[in-house]
């Protein structure tokens, strides 16, 4: 029979050490843009460098640990948001960009401005009416 090399970890001691790994991972998002996969083989390793470090498991020597194995890590990189695709309108001229500038708009036909405007409402949250209330009397 062959002993599994994760077997020092129980599930209470796993289930303890995803406190900090939660931590980490909005750390990583945050600062570096992706997450740890979630693997036992990651947990080993973090493990093993805070052990020859002397460091207690913590959320700041988590961060400690991932950034020191950033190369033997397994990571996860998010996917990356598609890019905004125009096409054009019935009038020969295309679509315009939602980040578009105010000067951009000035010089645009009637229709890019309509359309940009349609499909920025619907994309942005909704806005209250300029001289209406939040509630009723």
């Amino acid at each position: 029979m062959t002993e599994n090399k994760f077997t020092r970890f129980t599930k209470e001691r796993v289930s303890q050490l995803r406190v900090h790994l939660r931590y980490l991972d909005a750390w990583l998002l945050l600062h570096k843009k992706a997450t740890l996969a979630s693997e036992l083989s990651n947990l080993d390793l973090m493990d093993q460098w805070l052990i020859q470090n002397r460091l207690p498991w913590s959320d700041e020597n988590a961060v400690k640990a991932a950034l020191a194995l950033e190369d033997t890590l397994s990571w996860h990189t998010p996917p990356a948001k598609p890019a905004e695709v125009l096409h054009p309108l019935s009038d020969g001229s295309s679509q315009l960009p939602l980040n578009t500038t105010a000067e951009v708009l000035h010089k645009s036909t009637i229709l890019q401005v309509k359309d940009w405007e349609k499909r920025k409402r619907a994309v942005s949250q909704p806005v209250r009416k300029l001289g209406s209330f939040s509630s009723k009397f």
